[in-house]
């Protein structure tokens, strides 16, 4: 049965060539549900809100056993805060959870800013991931490609981990002190705008290098200087919390302005009118190859804090084939199915509110803003299962 176009698939048909995802056309053919290709929309028959309402039950019991209390009609978060600012001095309820259609969303609040969420019994694997201004926890499942809610992360062919590009590494730093380090010299190295080229001329390693990524706020505005060893990516979304503004790559424009017309020879010494910010590992004083912001020119023995002054975060990205974070493995692409996510706010009062009772007043903060997408979750379900 399908509607004029062709769009709408049901039990009776085949899977139309342009649904590559498999656990949908499971779902479909099994009878839960029809999928309006055109609209990319699951309609849910009486078999699939059968099992639509076993997960929002499980989902419902999970934030009761937390001390939470589950509302109807809250449509966003909002709403939820709406909700807890108005009861939370009778009920002292600090985990409040709606479903709303295909969405299941909860909010965590607190008075002393402490995070406490945990992971409700479903089969969903936890992905921690930096984003500007917070951190996001992934609740994921593995699947085998082209899912309508589908990602692709990193997974250790050693252990298994799974990661984000931009997971949160622990910091790197080794000991050491500044020393008797011998002075930055400039020198002359032509034609070596790449790491590659620049190790293969002066015979370093690449981690004995520093990367300078120029950046810029997000719709213009201040710039930035973020550096990592010569070996690793840089983490925009790590950047952008560190820096405390979001942050892309810097155009032409502002990299002149920052460094001045010497692309490929980017460095952080001398610079002035931005901020700079280093990879944890650059804290270790030791000398190290960077750019002399002039074409065709390096300079060695460079030692952070001593020739330059920054601040040090973690600022590196994951990418194929970098070492697990867990086991030292290699990382190889992972595709998984996004079934949901907890967001962490560095700032948690900006949803704050206060309540005031007889013992006085009282603030709250948002501590986490979670989100549940059942469509995601019955189809990583049925993957799961078929």
């Amino acid at each position: 049965m399908s509607d004029a176009n062709g769009a709408v698939f049901v039990p009776a048909q085949s899977n139309p060539a342009k649904v590559k995802d498999r656990a949908l056309c499971s779902f479909v053919t099994s009878g839960k549900g029809a999928f309006n290709a055109k609209e990319g929309r699951l309609l849910l028959l009486p078999l699939g809100l059968e099992a639509l309402g076993g997960v929002v039950k499980r989902l419902s019991d999970w934030i009761v056993s937390q001390g939470g209390v589950m509302c109807g009609g809250a449509e966003d978060h909002g709403h939820l805060r709406s909700l807890a600012e108005r009861y939370m001095r009778d009920h002292r309820r600090t985990l409040w959870g709606a479903h709303w259609g295909y969405q299941f969303i909860f909010a965590r609040f607190d008075s002393r800013g402490e995070v406490s969420i945990g992971k409700p019994d479903l089969p969903v694997l936890e992905v921690q991931e930096v984003e500007p201004g917070g951190l996001r926890r992934l609740w994921v499942v593995p699947s085998h490609g082209d899912a309508l809610t589908g990602r692709e992360l990193l997974g250790c062919q050693g252990c298994g981990a799974l990661w984000s590009g931009d997971s949160p590494l622990e910091p790197q730093v080794e000991p050491g002190e500044m020393g008797d380090l011998p002075p930055m010299e400039e020198v002359h190295t032509p034609s070596t705008s790449t790491i590659e080229d620049l190790c293969r001329f002066l015979g370093v390693e690449p981690r004995d290098t520093i990367k300078t990524v120029a950046l810029m706020e997000d719709g213009g505005g201040r710039l930035a200087a973020g550096l990592v060893p010569g070996d690793m990516g840089l983490s925009y979304a790590k950047a952008s919390r560190a820096l405390g503004y979001r942050v892309v790559m810097a155009d032409d424009r502002a990299v002149r302005s920052l460094f001045g017309p010497c692309a490929g020879y980017l460095g952080p010494v001398g610079i002035q009118g931005g901020d700079i910010i280093a990879h944890d590992s650059l804290r270790t004083p030791r000398p190290m190859v960077a750019g002399a912001n002039r074409v065709d020119h390096h300079l060695r023995n460079v030692v952070p804090l001593r020739d330059f002054r920054c601040s040090f975060a973690d600022l590196g990205a994951l990418t194929p084939g970098s070492p697990c974070p867990r086991c030292g493995g290699s990382l190889a692409p992972r595709p998984v199915r996004v079934v949901g996510e907890v967001t962490i706010p560095d700032d948690p009062g900006e949803m704050g509110f206060t309540v005031s009772s007889r013992e006085g007043r009282e603030s709250f903060s948002t501590v986490a803003l979670g989100r549940v997408d059942l469509v995601a979750l019955l189809l990583a379900m049925e993957e799961s299962e078929s």
